[in-house]
């Protein structure tokens, strides 16, 4: 299994969502849009955010916080 919160992991759970028509299917029968974040609840940062249009997940990314890899 993937690290939480890894790239992998944030891709797997978009796949996961987009494949189970009882989730996909549903939320596009009622044009479901969203933008949801997930994290720690002891953190203020989300650690990643999914964008659903019409019951689809179609994206999925990372957040980073300060500092992050990208600051090395």
């Amino acid at each position: 299994m993937a690290e939480l919160f890894s790239s992998d992991w944030m891709n797997s759970l978009k796949d996961a969502w987009n494949a189970d028509p009882e989730v996909k299917d549903k939320l596009a029968e009622i044009g479901f849009n969203s933008v949801i974040t997930c994290g720690f609840k002891d953190e203020d940062t989300p650690r990643g955010v999914f964008v659903v249009e019409n019951g689809e997940c179609v994206r999925a990314c990372l957040l980073y916080t300060s500092p992050s890899p990208r600051d090395s």
